[in-house]
C-alpha cells in the first residue's frame, strides 16, 4: 500500500509524455491498467478498513470509494478505447467527464462538509446528513453527464459539433443533480455558520468560491449543450473555477498543521495567518481567469490565473517566513 501513490505518480507521468508525444502512445494504455490496477487494490483495501473500524466507519468514507469506482471507470474507458478505436472519442469524452466531474467532484465535495467546520473551528453534526443524502445523487449525475458526452460524440462524430443543440435528458438530469445537491450545501453553510463568518476566514473563504465556481461550471456546461460555448474550453474553466481555490483553500488550512503538528500553537497561528495574504484578489483572480477561459479569451484568462497563482505562492513565502522553528 506504501508503494500506491509512487507507483501512481509513475503511470502518471507517463501518461504525460505519451500524451505529448516523446514517447510511444502505448505507454498510456500501460498508465490506465496499472493505475486500475491500483485502483482497485485501493478499493478493496478500503472496504476492509471501513468494515472493521471501530464504532463503524464515519458514512462520508464511501464518498472516496465512490471516487474510485468513478476513477477506475475512466481508466477502464481508455483501455476500451484501444479495443474500440472506432469509438475513440466516445470513450475519450466519457474519460474526461468521469474523471473531472466523477472523480474529482466526489472527492472533493466528499471533504468539503467536513473542512470548511474544521477551518472554522466549528463542528457541524448536520454534515454526515448531507453526505448521506447526497452521495449518490452525485454518482448518478457524474454517470449521467459522462455518458450523455458519450452518445453525443459517438453518434454525431465531433467533440465541438452537434447536429442538434437540445440538451438531452441525460444532461438535464445530471445538471438538476449537481446543482440540487451544490445549492444545498451553500444554503446549509449559510445557515450554520453565516455568510459573514466564512467571508473572515481565509481558507473558508476559499472553499465557498469553489463551490459557486462549480455552480459555475454547470451553467457552462449547459450553454456547451446548448452550442453557445466551445467544449474545449471546459476543462480551463473547470481548473479556474473550481480546483484552484478549492486547493489553495485547502492548503490554507493545512499547511499550518502539517508544518506545526499537534495541538494548536503561536506559530501555526502566524502562519495561517499570512496565508490569507490577498485571498479575496486571488480568488478573484481564479474565477475570472476561468471566466474567461470559457469565453475563449485564453491570453487575458492565463494572465489572471498566473497573478492569482503568484498572490499564492507570495502568501506561501510569507508564511513560512513568519513560522519559525517546527513547534514541538
Amino acid at each position: 500500500l506504501a508503494w500506491i501513490p509512487y507507483c501512481a505518480q509513475i503511470a502518471g507521468v507517463l501518461t504525460v509524455v505519451a500524451m505529448a508525444g516523446w514517447a510511444p502512445y502505448g505507454l498510456l494504455v500501460l498508465a490506465a491498467a496499472v493505475d486500475l490496477i491500483l485502483c482497485v487494490i485501493l478499493m478493496v483495501w478500503m472496504r476492509r478498513r471501513a468494515a472493521r473500524a471501530l464504532g463503524g466507519a464515519h458514512r462520508g468514507w464511501i464518498w472516496y470509494f465512490m471516487a474510485l469506482a468513478l476513477l477506475a471507470l475512466g481508466l477502464g474507458a481508455v483501455l476500451l478505447s484501444v479495443v474500440w478505436p472506432a469509438a475513440h472519442g466516445a470513450f475519450r469524452a466519457l474519460h474526461l467527464h468521469i474523471n473531472t466531474l466523477g472523480f474529482l467532484g466526489m472527492a472533493a465535495f466528499g471533504t468539503l462538509p467536513v473542512l470548511l467546520p474544521t477551518a472554522l473551528g466549528r463542528g457541524d453534526p448536520k454534515a454526515i446528513h448531507w453526505l448521506t443524502r447526497w452521495r449518490w445523487a452525485f454518482v448518478a449525475a457524474a454517470l449521467c453527464a459522462g455518458f450523455s458526452a458519450a452518445f453525443a460524440i459517438q453518434l454525431h462524430g465531433s467533440a465541438i459539433e452537434f447536429v442538434s443543440y437540445t440538451p438531452p435528458p441525460l444532461i438535464i438530469a445530471a445538471l438538476a443533480l449537481f446543482g440540487a445537491a451544490t445549492l444545498s450545501l451553500l444554503l446549509h453553510w449559510r445557515a450554520e455558520f453565516g455568510w459573514h463568518n466564512m467571508r473572515a476566514d481565509p481558507a473558508a473563504f476559499s472553499l465557498v468560491a469553489a463551490v459557486a465556481g462549480f455552480i459555475v461550471v454547470l451553467c457552462a456546461g449547459l450553454l456547451h449543450a446548448l452550442g453557445l460555448l466551445n467544449p474545449q474550453t471546459s476543462i480551463g474553466g473547470f481548473a479556474g473555477l473550481f480546483i484552484f481555490p478549492l486547493v489553495s483553500g485547502a492548503l490554507t488550512h493545512l499547511l499550518p498543521v502539517w508544518r506545526h503538528a499537534g495541538s494548536a500553537n503561536e506559530s501555526r497561528s502566524r502562519m495561517r495567518s499570512a496565508l490569507g495574504f490577498a485571498v479575496v484578489p486571488r480568488v478573484l483572480s481564479f474565477q475570472i481567469g476561468g471566466v474567461l477561459l470559457l469565453g475563449g479569451f485564453p491570453g487575458p484568462a492565463w494572465a489572471m490565473l498566473c497573478f492569482g497563482l503568484l498572490l499564492f505562492l507570495a502568501a506561501i513565502a510569507m508564511a513560512f517566513s513568519v513560522a519559525g522553528r517546527r513547534s514541538a
